[in-house]
């Protein structure tokens, strides 16, 4: 199967082929990987992201709209990703704030 065609590529992954998605991984993973982590500086959290957009990416499959590119649809998954993490973060920092502001 040729994978490298992209509209194929989408076909199969929201027809559930998991083969599909593996390809969809492997191919991808070492860029935005990369991206990731210039955006966290910190290994765990790219890894954390990736794992997290491929995920979504299973998960949502039978929703995904392409407007541009896989590859850009891709990098923005990982920037909301990101942008979604860093919030949590946020918020989470000022709760510990209050709290020991508090004692």
């Amino acid at each position: 199967m040729n994978y490298d065609d992209t509209d194929f590529l989408i076909d199969q992954l929201q027809k559930g082929n998991e083969r599909a998605y593996v390809f969809l991984v492997d191919t991808h993973t070492k860029r935005l990987f990369g991206y990731a982590l210039t955006l966290t500086n910190d290994h765990a959290q790219a890894e954390d992201i990736l794992q997290n957009v491929f995920f979504k990416a299973w998960k949502q499959r039978k929703k995904i709209g392409i407007k541009s590119s896989l590859q850009n649809y891709l990098f923005k998954s990982v920037y909301n990703e990101f942008i979604n993490q860093y919030k949590k973060k946020r918020s989470t920092m000022i709760l510990e704030q209050k709290y020991f502001a508090s004692l």
